[in-house]
């Protein structure tokens, strides 16, 4: 004879209504965000003699890259594909 398990004495609450998913950073923001962050690395040492040209490339990079993503938008913007993000 098998024991049946009792019902709960209450009934269960409503679920509240999921959330939005929320929208992804695009890859050129998770880009931008590492090359800024290797920057400061490079720029404040951390544990690593300062290497001035290493901190000029990254600094190229980080106005390419914020070009791009400008450019990105502003394409967007006017309704033309965009072809990188």
């Amino acid at each position: 004879m098998a024991i049946k398990p009792k019902p709960p004495p209450y009934p269960k609450p409503p679920r509240p209504p999921a959330e939005p998913p929320r929208p992804q950073p695009s890859l050129l923001s998770t880009t931008i965000r590492q090359i800024e962050f290797e920057l400061h690395k490079a720029q404040h040492g951390l544990g690593m003699p300062y290497d001035a040209e290493r901190v000029a490339r990254l600094r190229n990079m980080l106005r390419e890259a914020r070009k791009r993503k400008l450019s990105g938008r502003l394409a967007a913007k006017r309704g033309q594909p965009n072809v990188e993000r």
